[in-house]
């Protein structure tokens, strides 16, 4: 049955706002650290020293164990902590030197980040705000409201919530959740200005609501990859410094394929380790679950109308119906949500245009991260698999040598997983192999 062109931009418009709503949902985890047991290191780790009751660490460890109750057990106590908390973080940013506004009422309660220059958290908040018109805040209503999801950029209303963990380091924006939040954001404001990204582009199973693959956490996976390298390589400067067994690595990075998780708190390093593993393996499942539907939906847009198109956050939003993949045992059939930023509307006649020149991006983009993540999943099973410290530290370094993906013009061959593990044996080789 053919739909009407009014159905079918109003199904668009249904789908978009599915999308985001599933994106909120499908944010991974809330970050490490800022647990309730107290005060924590740089990481985000308890550091096991008692809290003083009723400051601002010991009401955000009441606030998180009553909002991980099961079936909403939790809300009245969170209903009575929600105002308390809120006076002990205006408190802490004022003590920090954070420029904030606090806006209370029957169902708000939050502190807005001003965009200023006078502390790191209002810098980063001065670069959302000029970048997308995304403003930042610890939204203390919504968490109250929304037990049990993770805080994290929201497309929809165009903010980006902070994490407790935030407040509990001192504010810092370099909290790992909240980088990776910064990073969708950025995707988000390059929409928003008008500007082209190959991450504009959402996969949504049948439902609309489940199995859903967002562009702009592969390209925030992407820097996950480079900054928590850092951090893992900041651990091992010296061979005494975070001793950790071959037998403790492989179990965390197996946990991120879906194997039993360690039955005790992660170490600093582990932490660390933790998250590079998930940027990697979690990034290699989804864009190999995109490559092909990206690949299909090329061929999709050859067709005439074969878009359905709606008004988007900026210009139109192009819903593409796919087909199964061949070969997928679950034979969901997926539809692709394109951003097109520099339209003007759904009736814009450069849109066919800018859908293909959209699609052939963002398939070339993720044919690139898909190769890249893949290797780094192989070698970090490598680097797993090696019994002897030092080496793993060597391994570790080399590992340096391929943490970027190539940049967009380069070769094919080197776009290849085997090019990555080519560069990484060179790199291992010492300086001089390393052209």
């Amino acid at each position: 049955m053919r739909r009407s062109p009014a159905l079918s931009a109003c199904l668009g418009s249904v789908l978009w706002l599915l999308s985001l709503g599933a994106c909120e949902k499908s944010t991974t985890t809330a970050p490490d650290g800022a647990t309730g047991n107290g005060p924590t290191t740089s990481d985000g780790t308890p550091t096991g020293k008692p809290v003083e009751k009723g400051s601002y660490a010991d009401l955000a460890g009441r606030f998180e164990r009553a909002a991980a109750q099961p079936g909403g057990a939790g809300k009245p106590e969170l209903d009575g902590l929600t105002p308390q908390l809120v006076d002990a973080a205006s408190k802490r940013l004022s003590e920090l030197a954070i420029v904030h506004d606090v806006e209370r009422g029957d169902k708000v309660a939050a502190l807005w980040i001003s965009a200023e220059s006078g502390s790191p958290l209002g810098r980063l908040s001065e670069s959302l705000r000029a970048g997308g018109d995304t403003r930042t805040v610890y939204d203390l209503g919504w968490m109250r409201d929304n037990p049990g999801r993770p805080a994290g950029y929201d497309p929809r209303a165009n903010v980006l919530r902070l994490e407790h963990a935030v407040i509990q380091r001192g504010g810092d924006p370099d909290e790992p959740r909240l980088r990776h939040e910064q990073g969708r954001a950025e995707v988000w404001g390059l929409l928003r200005r008008g500007q082209p990204s190959p991450y504009h582009f959402r996969l949504l199973a049948g439902s609309g609501d489940d199995e859903v693959v967002h562009g702009d956490e592969v390209h925030a996976r992407a820097r996950d990859l480079v900054r928590e390298l850092q951090g893992v390589q900041d651990l091992l400067i010296s061979p005494d410094d975070a001793p950790v067994t071959q037998a403790d690595l492989a179990a965390v990075l197996a946990a991120q394929k879906g194997g039993p998780a360690l039955a005790r708190p992660l170490t600093e390093l582990e932490l660390r380790f933790d998250r590079l593993a998930a940027a990697a393996v979690r990034g290699a499942a989804d864009t190999a679950k995109l490559a092909p539907q990206l690949k299909q939906a090329q061929t999709r847009a050859r067709a005439k109308n074969a878009a359905q198109l709606s008004a988007g956050p900026r210009g139109a939003t192009a819903l593409l119906q796919l087909d199964p993949v061949k070969g997928d045992p679950s034979a969901i059939a997926h539809a692709l949500q394109i951003d097109l930023a520099e339209s003007t509307g759904p009736e814009d006649p450069k849109n066919p245009a800018l859908l293909k020149a959209q699609l052939t991006s963002s398939g070339k983009t993720i044919e690139r991260h898909a190769a890249h993540f893949a290797a780094v999943v192989e070698l970090l099973e490598r680097i797993t698999a090696t019994p002897s410290g030092s080496e793993r530290r060597t391994l570790f370094k080399a590992l340096e040598s391929v943490i970027e993906p190539v940049a967009e013009d380069a070769p094919a061959k080197a776009q290849a997983q085997a090019a990555y593990v080519k560069r990484f044996d060179e790199a291992l080789k010492g300086p001089a192999s390393i052209k």
